[in-house]
């Protein structure tokens, strides 16, 4: 009885509290509020356990009501965006915030039981979302169809990257500003090739909008061992957009002007070490 009296009051300094988690619920039924709930333990360093609280009591029941499922998977996708970190150490042992969101989603689905609803679901979600990068890498990447069959049929996923992809075209503008850009349009050519090569290649003309574009080929590693950083090109990745030579000549360009190139040293710099290099050495750069 005392285990469950003080599981039950307010979480305190650290832990969530079954308290805390009503309270969630109750916040679930509109986006406003529920966001600013998640907003609340981000800042407090309790998300993590929020999220893990939830898809603990969400396994074996359901915790939360069936018609609130649009609205917290709504909330779930833009605030991916928020925790997401592009560096995460590789080595790391713990399970970052943007895997237990996804994880969460697609547990979420699963227990709902009615492949149409959560089509529905997801349609909504990806539609009104702030996000681009959130919907795109939960239908992308992280619902596998012979492992998921009990969230989406075939068809409804392909329709639902349909869908991503609709989206993308209509926020292109945005791509160079959101979370993983290079997976966003890579994932675009993959079910759009026409229109992702077109946006592709009206970037390479635009000076600003390529170099933002370049720059995210420069890969920050952080070192397990070492406990430092390390930075590196990834010359493959880029290769699978545009000839290394065409690029070449444009990067030479460009680090004419003194200032663009001083903004932009480090990528220049490793670019142009690397670029003549054969595969093997280019490992090391």
């Amino acid at each position: 009885m005392f285990d469950s009296y003080f599981n039950f009051i307010h979480g305190g300094e650290s832990g969530v509290s079954l308290f805390e988690l009503e309270e969630i619920k109750k916040a679930s039924n509109s986006y406003e509020d529920l966001i600013r709930k998640f907003h609340k333990y981000n800042k407090e360093d309790k998300f993590d356990e929020l999220i893990t609280r939830i898809k603990y009591l969400t396994e074996t029941e359901e915790f939360f009501p069936k018609d609130n499922l649009k609205t917290i998977i709504h909330v779930l996708f833009d605030f991916h965006d928020i925790v997401y970190n592009s560096h995460t150490q590789i080595f790391s042992l713990a399970i970052d915030s943007s895997y237990l969101i996804l994880d969460l989603i697609k547990q979420l689905l699963k227990h709902n039981r009615d492949l149409d609803s959560n089509y529905d679901i997801l349609s909504m979600a990806i539609n009104e979302s702030k996000s681009i990068y959130s919907p795109v890498l939960f239908i992308g990447k992280f619902i596998k169809l012979k492992n998921n069959k009990d969230i989406l049929d075939e068809e409804k996923l392909l329709i639902l990257k349909k869908t991503c992809s609709d989206k993308i075209k209509a926020r292109q503008e945005f791509i160079l500003k959101e979370k993983a850009p290079i997976f966003i349009i890579e994932k675009w050519k993959k079910w759009d090739e026409k229109n992702a090569t077109k946006y592709v290649e009206k970037i390479f003309e635009e000076t600003d909008k390529f170099l933002i574009f370049f720059n995210c080929f420069l890969v920050k590693e952080e070192s397990f061992l070492l406990n430092e950083d390390d930075w590196r090109f990834d010359f493959y990745g880029l290769e699978n957009f545009f000839n290394l030579n065409t690029v070449k000549l444009k990067i030479q360009e460009i680090k004419k002007n003194i200032d663009l190139y001083e903004k932009n040293k480090k990528s220049i710099d490793l670019f142009l070490d690397g670029v003549d290099e054969n595969d093997f050495e280019r490992m090391f750069w």
